[in-house]
């Protein structure tokens, strides 16, 4: 059995400072993005957070009201 060939390595390509600038500014406008996105996450996250709590607290407003009606109603 004769071994196929081994393909040679692609030669290194040299990256110019001109290149190498623009892939870095890239990377850092992809960061702002997605920053931005975090932060608009962040927002609607601690939004929900308080939605639960006053739901929350409302849920248990109504649950003593109906307790008191309840208590009410075995009085008489």
């Amino acid at each position: 059995m004769s071994e196929a060939p081994v393909p040679e390595a692609a030669p290194s390509r040299q990256l110019t400072v001109h290149q190498i600038n623009g892939r870095l500014n890239e990377l850092t406008r992809q960061r702002d993005v997605a920053q931005a996105q975090c932060v608009i996450l962040s927002g609607e996250k601690a939004e929900a957070l308080d939605l639960i709590k006053t739901l929350k607290a409302e849920v248990e407003r109504l649950q003593g009201l109906l307790s008191a009606q309840a208590g009410s109603s075995a009085a008489h």
